[in-house]
C-alpha cells in the first residue's frame, strides 16, 4: 500500500480534551427535559447535536436546541485544553495534507481550536456542510473529496465510535486515540492514549515510539 497522503482528525476528545465540558452541557440538557441521561451520554459523542436532540426529543426543534447547547457549550469552553501532544504533532505535520472532520458546527470548531491554540486546517469539514452526520460515511468521505484523493489513502484520528464507524464506513485505516472506542476492525491500525509518541513522517509513514506502524492492505475506492 502506498504511505498515507493526508491525515483527518476529529475534534473533541481527539484534538481537544472538551469530554468532561460537553457531557456537562448534555447531562443538563437531559435533565431540563426529562430524558435518560445515561443514555444519552453513551450515544452523542462524536454525532451532530441536532441528530441528538432529534433522536431523544422529536418533540423539540432541533435546530434551535442545537443552536442552544452550542453557546452553551462555547461559554463553558474557557479552560479547554489540548490532548497531549496534539499541538506538537499537528505543527510538525510539514507540507503534509490534512483536515480536521467534527460534528461540531464551524463556529464552534474554531473557537475550540483558538481556545488551545492549535492550527485551523485547510479542510475543515463541519456539522454545517454534511448531510448525513457519523457515524455515517458522508463527513469522510467529502473529506477525502476535498483533498481530491481516495479515503484509503487518508489516515484518521478518531476518538468515538461514531466517528470510528463513519471513518472505517468510508474506507478509511483508523488510529483510536484514547479507551472510549469498543469497535475492533483490521482497519485500527493502533490504539494510542495520546498523541505523545506519535510521529508522521514527509514519506507518509506513521511511527508509534520511533517505530512504524504496519498497515493493511486497503483497496482504493
Amino acid at each position: 500500500m502506498p504511505p498515507f497522503k493526508a491525515l483527518l482528525f476529529d475534534l473533541d476528545g481527539t484534538l481537544v480534551d472538551s469530554t468532561a465540558v460537553v457531557n456537562h452541557v448534555m447531562e443538563a440538557w437531559c435533565l431540563r427535559h426529562h430524558l435518560p441521561v445515561r443514555e444519552v451520554l453513551a450515544t452523542f459523542h462524536g454525532q451532530r447535536t441536532k441528530d441528538t436532540v432529534a433522536l431523544f426529543a422529536p418533540h423539540l426543534n432541533a435546530k434551535a436546541e442545537a443552536e442552544a447547547l452550542d453557546a452553551e457549550e462555547r461559554d463553558a469552553m474557557g479552560s479547554l485544553l489540548p490532548i497531549a501532544g496534539a499541538g506538537v504533532f499537528l505543527n510538525d505535520l510539514h507540507g503534509c495534507r490534512w483536515g480536521i472532520v467534527t460534528s461540531s458546527t464551524e463556529v464552534v470548531a474554531r473557537f475550540k481550536l483558538n481556545t488551545c491554540k492549535l492550527p485551523v486546517p485547510p479542510v475543515l469539514i463541519t456539522a454545517d456542510v454534511v448531510t448525513h452526520g457519523k457515524p455515517h460515511a458522508e463527513p469522510f468521505l467529502r473529506a477525502a473529496s476535498a483533498m481530491n484523493l481516495p479515503p484509503a489513502q487518508c489516515l484518521v484520528f478518531e476518538d468515538a465510535d461514531s466517528g470510528v464507524r463513519s471513518a472505517l464506513d468510508a474506507g478509511c485505516c483508523v488510529v483510536v486515540v484514547g479507551d472510549h472506542c469498543q469497535i475492533q476492525h483490521e482497519r485500527i491500525l493502533l490504539r494510542v492514549p495520546t498523541f505523545e509518541g506519535l510521529q508522521f513522517e514527509p514519506s507518509g509513514n506513521l511511527l508509534w515510539k520511533g517505530q512504524p506502524v504496519a498497515v493493511v492492505e486497503v483497496a482504493a475506492t
